[in-house]
């Protein structure tokens, strides 16, 4: 029995789209949402992932999506092409050693063609797998707030609201995509102006909906992404109302916001997620690439 490990072409990406709905229990819209956003997102380069196979019997065995998301002016001036780890799935019967190995081949191949490796949602068990070949935690991290946390906050905010309804006013959709990192894949991007006592700050959002399996029923949760805040000083300080401006203007139930900043907002309470950067080039980058372009745009 020999493991052979190589890159999905473009001819291979319904069979991988199909190994990883299988595996992770995707519907066929969610599987064509990721099919079309990686297909737009890799246009510049040859390749889309890595698939395990198994040359016994030539099935595959294990797989992984790499999306392109675009290039980042480094610290020394040169620039960094990004590619972002997205729905890694090895078969149970091939876990183990094998994809141990799967890993860590594909982040050293990444990393002799020179690309800067990022990954925005690493499950407990690839997290510790990617750290321990060549992966680190980001000096960015996500975190998520629920529309029932900190309630009497969030109630005595609303009341605010009913009593200033300008505040309501206090978001507006721009055009401005020019404030954005350059050369980063901005799809499904939209960029907002937030006005508070006075100060302004532009942020990038995905408005999407995610689906959750509660007890067996599936729900189907609006979720607004904030990928990244041109001022986090000014939403930290005012998170309470903020926030509930956004789920009141975006009609959403959760926010999952990346910050850069280490400062908590008071008295809110959130659980964080952490990002993953290649040890390489993080240095290069000052240690983090905010998920524009990533897994995290697909709607």
């Amino acid at each position: 029995m020999s493991i052979i490990i190589r890159q999905i072409k473009k001819e291979d990406l319904e069979i991988a789209i199909n190994f990883l709905k299988n595996g992770f229990k995707w519907s066929e819209y969610k599987s064509k949402k990721i099919r079309n956003f990686i297909i737009n997102s890799n246009k510049e380069i040859v390749f889309f992932g890595y698939f395990m196979i198994d040359t016994s019997d030539e099935k595959v065995y294990g797989a992984i999506l790499t999306i392109f998301q675009g290039t980042i002016k480094s610290l020394n001036n040169g620039n960094k092409n990004i590619i972002n780890l997205s729905a890694w799935y090895v078969s149970p019967s091939k876990r183990g050693i094998k994809s141990i190995l799967f890993a860590k081949y594909l982040i050293n191949d990444l990393i002799e063609k020179d690309f800067l490796i990022t990954d925005y949602t690493p499950s407990p068990i690839a997290l510790k797998i990617f750290k321990k070949n060549g992966l680190s935690e980001m000096k960015i991290n996500q975190r998520y707030y629920a529309f029932w946390r900190s309630p009497l906050k969030l109630f005595s905010n609303f009341l605010k609201l009913l009593i200033r309804p300008y505040l309501f006013l206090s978001i507006s959709k721009i055009k401005k995509l020019d404030v954005l990192p350059k050369d980063l894949n901005l799809s499904n991007i939209s960029v907002y102006e937030i006005e508070i006592k006075e100060k302004k700050s532009v942020f990038a959002v995905v408005k999407k909906v995610v689906n959750s399996k509660r007890l067996g029923i599936k729900f189907y949760l609006p979720v607004l992404q904030i990928l990244w805040i041109q001022k986090e000083d000014l939403f930290l300080q005012n998170w309470n109302l903020i926030r509930t401006l956004i789920h009141i203007k975006f009609r959403v139930l959760f926010i999952y916001s990346v910050f850069l900043s280490a400062d908590l907002a008071e008295n809110v309470n959130h659980v964080d997620r952490y990002f993953l950067i290649d040890n390489k080039n993080k240095d290069l980058v000052d240690g983090y690439v905010y998920p524009i372009g990533s897994e995290l745009c697909i709607k």
